[in-house]
């Protein structure tokens, strides 16, 4: 399978498994839109000023596909662009105007959706995402992010919450933890958990998500890659970067010599990299896996569990 040789061959390490996607198309919950020249919603050619009118969307959920024909009769001339996002029931717009201009509120309003956000605020109806995933319900506003693939999102915060229980926290701390996705299972099995994140929108979401469900964590809301050794002492860490990777971070926290390090990644060769300064400060990868969290891409995601040699 090409996602097990080309994560092997990145890493550096065998891999364990692979976990397929339920959907092979129409699984992204997400799509990002532009506004183009003439007012009308599509999508600009890389490297161009070519501007290709919104078509058809294999790849996109079919509650976001049914929508399509009907966004492809307007005029947002003003606007920048335009997310459309679904957690697999409801589908949300998130309008965002070109950099340096006001908000265009009525121009907003034109897009056939009952909830609707302009630069992250309501404009209409609700625009947050209602999303359970493992026993925890979350509302995701609609500036915070989650992953674009639900079904094998399902599976991985169900594979990390099985790694989780395995090795057993007295305190996880979550680097990148975002709106929590990947730990609040955890803690809401009663493990003390401290959770990093930078993104004002994915921390608020977090900290609403704890209240509501009466869960004990925290959260300290600054840049996950600059933590410094004994700020937070913990004897797991979870983090899930972006496509950065987290250079430096593992030999930083290795001070402390925590016993595992379960790492998300959505790049192979930031992950390849970031692991292997994890095995010269003294540890070993124990489980490597595969995800085909972007079918009918080159991409994919990756889970792999440091732990102390």
């Amino acid at each position: 399978m090409r996602i097990e040789e080309e994560l092997a061959r990145r890493v550096g390490h065998p891999v364990n498994a692979v976990v397929p996607s339920p959907r092979s198309t129409a699984y992204r919950a997400r799509i990002d839109l532009s506004v183009g020249p003439d007012g009308r919603l599509g999508t600009w050619v890389p490297r161009s000023h070519e501007h290709i009118p919104l078509q058809d969307e294999p790849l996109a959920r079919p509650e976001i596909q049914a929508l399509l024909p009907e966004l492809r009769e307007l005029n947002l001339k003003g606007l920048g662009r335009v997310e459309l996002r679904s957690d697999g029931t409801r589908v949300i717009a998130h309008a965002r105007m070109p950099k340096k201009k006001r908000p265009q509120r009525d121009l907003a309003l034109r897009l056939p959706f009952e909830d609707i956000a302009l630069e992250g605020k309501t404009l209409r109806g609700d625009p947050k995402l209602h999303l359970e995933v493992q026993g925890i319900a979350h509302q995701i506003s609609p500036g915070s992010f989650y992953q674009i693939n639900l079904e094998v999102n399902a599976l991985l915060v169900a594979r990390v919450t099985e790694i989780l229980a395995r090795l057993k926290p007295a305190h996880l701390l979550d680097l990148y933890a975002g709106i929590g996705n990947l730990s609040l299972p955890t803690v809401a099995s009663g493990v003390p958990a401290t959770l990093v994140e930078s993104m004002g929108s994915s921390a608020k979401d977090a900290r609403a998500t704890l209240k509501r469900l009466d869960l004990n964590a925290t959260i300290l809301e600054q840049d996950a890659g600059k933590l410094e050794a004994g700020q937070v002492f913990a004897d797991v860490v979870l983090l899930d970067p972006p496509r950065a990777g987290a250079p430096g971070v593992i030999p930083t926290l290795s001070v402390t010599r925590p016993r595992a390090f379960v790492y998300v990644s959505c790049n192979a060769a930031t992950l390849g990299r970031d692991l292997n300064q994890g095995v010269k400060a003294g540890y070993k990868v124990t489980e490597l896996v595969g995800l085909e969290m972007f079918p009918g891409t080159e991409h994919f995601e990756a889970l792999a569990v440091l732990e102390r040699a």
